[in-house]
């Protein structure tokens, strides 16, 4: 069945999204059903004009196929997914598709983890990787829900955050013996930039004369819970990058006229690594990402995890929808087509909430008993339930951002100080890198008690 434009979705008259499917699925209402833009529509856009429009275009239908695949799946991390496909949108249709062999040697590296689904709909929309892989992402030959290495484009999975500039490094280092090799390796503010790998790697590139070298920083000032400047600001970016010695420029990661030029500008620079500091939008205020949650903490981000619900779902998809319904147009592939399956069954499980619910009670209650508990958190207060606790003790509770060496080492020296400090972040981010200092710790005899959310071969919840 093929919808026009005076047979629009229900609930919204002013939609003008078309949809390809079975006629039956004509009388379902949008809540029952979840949308997804076919491989014949990326081939049709794939043979227009190279140019911004064509992969803003791309990008977009990205995102509707992105937020399918978290509609599947349940799964989050919906802002990175969309902050970054227009600049991968064209990294991958104008730096690296085509011919080869114009660009030997050039690699895409993601290493923020997060922009996996976002990464995975456009390799499949460019035919990169299977179509079907678009609707496995809740079975068990599914897509990893971070980059997956040896697939296509992704020559190397996502490893501890803050890895990619040594991994980049090694891969130029490498191939100067045989074969150039060009890596351009997107990173992630938030997540990343904290680590201290990133900056130990950053002398020796200029030392080394990495001008092959290209990093893009996703600077959408927004972490898992609240943005930069509410946990702990990155300062003068651009300043910091440059006194090491980078070739540093900046650009609005959304304007890909600008972003195009921006690549071209800098192949000339050979004697330097260069960093690319793009302003993305994510968080409430950006466009086409879902809206906050209707609840008590409705001003923290709410799409760090956990699957969009019906209604943000189809508010999503249809201003993504007349985002590109002229575009589509103006490129000569329009009208656009969706095609749809039914919504997967979600029932509330009580498993985590009362866990949660529970730990949370516990919690307040030691808290009441002694003056001397304190909480840190590495913005992770939703998921781990400590939101109620900085509510009634703020005194009392410090967030340390995703900066988990730094939680653990604070807390050891509040413990040295007569404190009783409580950690709370992710199980494999707390017992990898912060090891160390938990050890050095326990040989103190300081008192720490470290919760580790989420542990085990899957996620708990």
């Amino acid at each position: 069945m093929r919808c026009s434009a005076s047979d629009r979705w229900p609930g919204d008259a002013d939609a003008e999204c078309y949809g390809d499917t079975m006629a039956e699925e004509k009388r379902k209402h949008v809540d029952e059903v979840v949308y997804y833009v076919p491989q014949r529509v990326f081939e049709k856009l794939r043979a227009a004009s190279r140019g911004a429009v064509r992969a803003e275009v791309f990008a977009n239908l990205c995102r509707i196929n992105a937020l399918y695949m978290a509609a599947l799946s349940s799964a989050g991390c919906v802002r990175d997914r969309f902050t970054s496909l227009d600049m991968v949108s064209w990294l991958l249709m104008d730096e690296l598709d085509g011919d080869q062999a114009d660009r030997p040697g050039t690699h895409y590296l993601s290493t923020m983890g997060h922009d996996a689904y976002g990464l995975y709909a456009a390799l499949i929309a460019l035919g990169q990787l299977p179509a079907h892989l678009l609707h496995t992402v809740d079975e068990t030959d599914a897509l990893s829900g971070h980059p997956e290495g040896a697939r296509s484009r992704i020559v190397s999975r996502t490893e501890s955050l803050g890895t990619g500039i040594s991994k980049a490094k090694g891969m130029i280092l490498a191939g100067r013996a045989h074969a150039q090799r060009h890596p351009i390796c997107l990173f992630a503010d938030a997540l990343e930039l904290k680590g201290g790998q990133v900056w130990e790697a950053l002398p020796s590139a200029v030392e080394h004369r990495m001008g092959e070298l290209v990093v893009i920083v996703d600077y959408g000032q927004w972490r898992a819970d609240r943005s930069i400047g509410a946990t702990n600001p990155l300062g003068a970016l651009k300043a910091k990058f440059g006194s090491f010695g980078w070739h540093v420029s900046e650009v609005d990661g959304h304007d890909l006229a600008a972003f195009g030029a921006l690549m071209s500008e800098l192949n000339p620079i050979t004697h330097a690594p260069k960093l690319v500091i793009a302003r993305t939008l994510s968080g409430p205020a950006a466009p086409c990402v879902l809206p906050p949650a209707s609840d008590r903490y409705e001003s923290l981000y709410r799409y760090h995890s956990g699957a969009p619900n019906a209604t943000s779902y189809r508010r999503t998809l249809l201003s993504l929808c007349e985002r590109v319904a002229g575009d589509v147009d103006r490129l000569g592939i329009g009208p656009l087509f969706l095609e749809c399956t039914e919504a997967p069954s979600r029932s509330d499980s009580p498993g985590l909430g009362s866990m949660l619910s529970a730990y949370t009670s516990a919690l307040m209650r030691l808290a009441e008993r002694h003056p001397e508990l304190i909480v840190l958190d590495t913005d992770l207060g939703i998921d781990t339930g400590v939101e109620p606790f900085k509510e009634r003790y703020p005194e009392r509770f410090f967030e340390c951002g995703i900066a988990q060496t730094d939680l653990v080492g604070q807390a050891g020296g509040m413990a040295l100080g007569g404190a009783l400090p409580v950690c709370h972040s992710f199980a494999c981010l707390l017992s990898a890198r912060p090891n160390q200092q938990i050890y050095t710790t326990a040989t103190e005899h300081a008192k720490v008690i470290y919760v580790a959310a989420l542990p085990g071969l899957l996620p708990g919840g």
